[in-house]
């Protein structure tokens, strides 16, 4: 199988997920994106995995996958990349909040967006969610990009919302809503 970046999967997290976890939680560079305020310690991310294992999207609310890259065909090999997030899951009202995160070297390749349609076709087919929504700072013009170009419309704007870099920035919410059901 010819390698290519973007041959990627989704995985439920697991034990050994801990240590990558931790060294991308800890990264304070991008805190400001996830809100992060204080480092994680290994026990606090063990506490988290086996609660994913014990309960599911509905009891937990939330949901975390690993975007892993294909190493092999027989899909027995592969490298974590990023994650993608779910937050605030609403079953009632049929939405949740949806967060990415792709390591710096594997961004602008199409892996973001590829991992993205694979997240959202679980959330419209196996959540039955009717639509998803994502928080970005404005000055995170990257990612402004990536949901401006996934198909996400920019619904609300929240002025002087976030403190970075010693100053008030504006939230922007973006939207996907699945009318296809």
């Amino acid at each position: 199988m010819t390698e290519r970046p973007f041959d990627i999967i989704l995985k439920a997290l697991e034990p050994s997920d801990v240590s990558t976890l931790l060294k991308w939680e800890n990264n304070s560079e991008i805190w400001h994106i996830s809100e992060t305020v204080e480092p994680l310690s290994k026990y606090k991310l063990d506490t988290y995995i086996k609660q994913t294992l014990t309960f599911d999207v509905f009891g937990l609310r939330q949901q975390r996958l690993m975007i892993h890259r294909i190493l092999n065909s027989d899909l027995d090999l592969t490298e974590p990349i990023g994650t993608i997030d779910l937050f605030e899951f609403d079953p009632i009202n049929k939405h949740a909040g949806i967060g990415i995160m792709l390591l710096k070297e594997h961004q602008n390749q199409g892996i973001g967006k590829i991992a993205l349609d694979q997240f959202l076709t679980y959330c419209f087919e196996k959540l039955h969610l009717h639509s998803v929504y994502a928080n970005v700072s404005e000055t995170n013009t990257d990612s402004i990009k990536f949901f401006e170009s996934c198909g996400f419309t920019r619904v609300a704007e929240y002025k002087e919302f976030l403190y970075e870099n010693n100053q008030y920035v504006s939230q922007i919410t973006f939207q996907y809503v699945d009318n296809s059901r």
